[in-house]
């Protein structure tokens, strides 16, 4: 009997110190200078426009980061074989600029709020050389735009002054495929029903005529994220007239697919999302 009151006792105690504890953990908050990355990075009028962003939408904008912000995967490096310069600080707000009126003013407020980027890194070049034993294309690229794992990274600050008017279409073209990419990689935006049962995979598709199952480009292992990220290019790179004169014709889409899948594309998220693809690429 006295074992039995001891045991309570020491129960009782123990149980008194894990509320107390607990409690006390409870109490706790976070400070500021627990943020992954600290903002300002600097003290000009646009380090101010980027601390508004980041309370606005809470992503991040860095033009001075690191390979590893750039890198950085729990599963490796990612995007593999790629380098860049970050931008200049006399490139950063005409980069802000251009991410407005090319990127951020084409959508509303609460479809930026789910789905942007935890970064967004601004570098004035970027370049990607993918050896030959990998699944991508072999060679050396310059890239406008790419994704990370959890970042967009634009890769044009220094240029946007010279731009062409078909290059700044090439260039939104790309930021909005990176953009698009990884935010339905993360699910935070859904594929269209009647995209993904056009086609149910691409082992199907053949090598030498991608096209015929309106495909633009075959991957090795390729997905349906993919494939919808090379639509989001196509469609705001180009302008509906265009799209019809070049694209929709029967010697470019023999078996329709090309307008099949467009169509789902751009109404289910015009129906969902109130998100016009297709303007973007009127522009």
């Amino acid at each position: 009997m006295q074992l039995l009151k001891n045991i309570t006792r020491i129960a009782t105690c123990g149980l008194l110190l894990a509320f107390c504890s607990c409690k006390k953990e409870a109490a706790l908050t976070p400070t500021e200078d627990n943020r992954l990355y600290k903002l300002p990075q600097g003290d000009q009028p646009y380090d101010q426009e980027i601390v508004n962003f980041y309370e606005e939408y809470r992503t991040v904008i860095l033009y001075k980061f690191s390979k590893l912000d750039f890198l950085y995967s729990p599963n490796g490096d990612n995007p593999a074989y790629a380098s860049f310069t970050p931008a200049e600080g006399s490139q950063v707000q005409e980069s802000l600029d251009f991410l407005h009126e090319q990127w951020f003013d084409l959508y509303n407020e609460d479809f930026l709020k789910k789905t942007l980027p935890f970064k967004i890194l601004l570098a004035s070049d970027l370049k990607r050389v993918v050896p030959p034993y990998t699944s991508l294309p072999v060679g050396t690229t310059y890239p406008r735009a790419i994704k990370g794992y959890n970042h967009v990274t634009f890769g044009r600050a220094g240029r946007i002054s010279s731009m062409t008017a078909a290059e700044k279409d090439t260039v939104r073209g790309e930021l909005h495929k990176a953009y698009w990419h990884l935010a339905t990689l993360n699910r935070m935006i859904e594929l269209p029903p009647a995209f993904t049962s056009l086609m149910p995979d691409y082992t199907s598709v053949h090598a030498w005529y991608p096209e015929r199952s309106g495909v633009f480009t075959l991957y090795n292992g390729m997905t349906h994220f993919d494939d919808i990220a090379d639509y989001i290019y196509k469609i705001t790179t180009t302008d509906y007239a265009t799209l019809t004169s070049t694209l929709f014709t029967p010697s470019r889409d023999p078996n329709g697919m090309f307008r099949k899948k467009y169509d789902a594309i751009v109404q289910y998220y015009l129906e969902n999302y109130n998100i016009d693809l297709q303007a973007i690429g009127n522009m």
